[in-house]
């Protein structure tokens, strides 16, 4: 009727470029001055929770510009970081910074905790503080995203011995967090790249035992890396090498690049489609409970299998020569058992494993049966008797 007032709400837009495909209309945003993250998600803490967790990353975004920013940790009663405090000064928007801390629990610290990042602007006399972030996610004809959260990272003490003084070799495949759980451990990890693996010698290099692969108590194949890495399957030879001269090989799973029956030291199928087991609570059985890989340093049970999230496993080997030993046995709802999960084998006077298990799902969300089977398999061996095994 005349005289009535209507509202119309649209929202404000603007073009902004997108090079080369010209430009895109995209709702305005407001943005807090910084975006502040933690990584990682997880971190555990071996043992009895003495010692520092590990390294922190704290990742901060700017959006406006200039300014002088303070970040710091807050912790649970007892906890110390180092460094306290970082300071910083953002001089344009879009300026990205990151910066490290280590976080050590009291003495004797078992349980679970927080950690949170904050960083404080001061202008003037006024201040604030910024605890949240966001990745931004965007593809070309989709909707850019963000995905905000806070910037957090939850401490969880485990069960788990570590691998203080272990130098172990990681061949990256597709991108996965297994190399920071490794660390978190106590080991020192050394990321195998395309030179790597062609300049590392199968043994001692001019004499000196730290030059070549004899260096590393283990050498892990990442997941799907032979399906990305051609130089991988070049050099896939030098690697048996390392493990039949008394190294650990340990393969993670992969797809049907990956052919074991020339591949790995002994005969074995990875069809096509191979299986998996994906509900995450499927049934676990030890097949060898007394196997050095099920008892040292940790003793692995049923119990080590609760509380997996996505799933159990993937490309299994379907079957293998009798040399392999199968360790664990799962299968989903009305299918058949599978056993071809995690196979181990010695190779001369080393050792070569097949593990298909998905810890690389397990480890990211700190689930500690992950982090206890992680710590058996990349134990440095000796023919001394071992230690009595960590119970969970």
């Amino acid at each position: 009727m005349e005289g009535q007032r209507v509202a119309h709400t649209v929202p404000l837009t603007a073009r902004v470029p997108r090079l080369p495909y010209g430009a895109v209309t995209r709702a305005v945003e407001v943005l807090p001055a910084l975006s502040v993250s933690l990584e990682p998600r997880v971190r555990i803490v071996p043992g009895d929770g003495s010692g520092a967790t590990g390294t922190v990353r704290v990742r901060i975004s700017a959006n406006s510009g200039p300014l002088a920013v303070e970040t710091r940790l807050e912790l649970p009663d007892g906890w110390t970081s180092t460094p306290g405090t970082v300071r910083h000064e953002f001089r344009d928007a879009g300026e990205t910074v990151e910066t490290s801390f280590a976080a050590t629990p009291p003495p004797g610290w078992r349980g679970e905790a927080e950690i949170r990042a904050v960083a404080r602007v001061r202008a003037g006399a006024s201040e604030a503080d910024y605890g949240v972030g966001y990745r931004t996610i965007e593809h070309r004809d989709l909707p850019l995203a963000r995905l905000w959260g806070p910037a957090l990272t939850v401490v969880r003490s485990v069960a788990v011995d570590p691998l203080h003084g272990a130098r172990i070799g990681y061949v990256m495949g597709v991108g996965d967090e297994v190399p920071a759980a490794i660390e978190a451990l106590g080991a020192t990890v050394e990321l195998l790249d395309e030179d790597a693996l062609a300049r590392l010698a199968p043994g001692p290099v001019d004499g000196d035992a730290n030059a070549g692969f004899d260096a590393f108590d283990a050498i892990v194949v990442g997941t799907r890396a032979y399906a990305v890495r051609a130089d991988l399957v070049e050099h896939n030879q030098r690697l048996l090498d390392f493990a039949r001269r008394g190294g650990h090989l340990v393969v993670l799973y992969q797809t049907q690049e990956y052919v074991p029956s020339s591949m790995a030291p002994y005969p074995a199928s990875l069809p096509r489609g191979a299986e998996e087991v994906s509900e995450e609570d499927a049934p676990v059985r030890l097949l060898q409970p007394d196997h050095p890989l099920m008892t040292t340093p940790n003793r692995i049970t049923e119990a080590d299998f609760e509380g997996w999230v996505e799933q159990r496993g993937s490309k299994f080997f379907s079957d293998w020569d009798p040399a392999y030993t199968p360790l664990v046995e799962t299968h989903d709802e009305n299918q058949d058992p599978q056993e071809g999960v995690w196979l181990t084998a010695a190779a001369g006077t080393g050792r070569y494993t097949y593990l298909a298990l998905a810890l690389h799902r397990q480890l990211p969300y700190g689930v500690p049966g992950a982090y206890r089977i992680l710590s058996n398999v990349l134990a440095p061996r000796s023919e001394s008797p071992p230690a009595p095994a960590r119970d969970p």
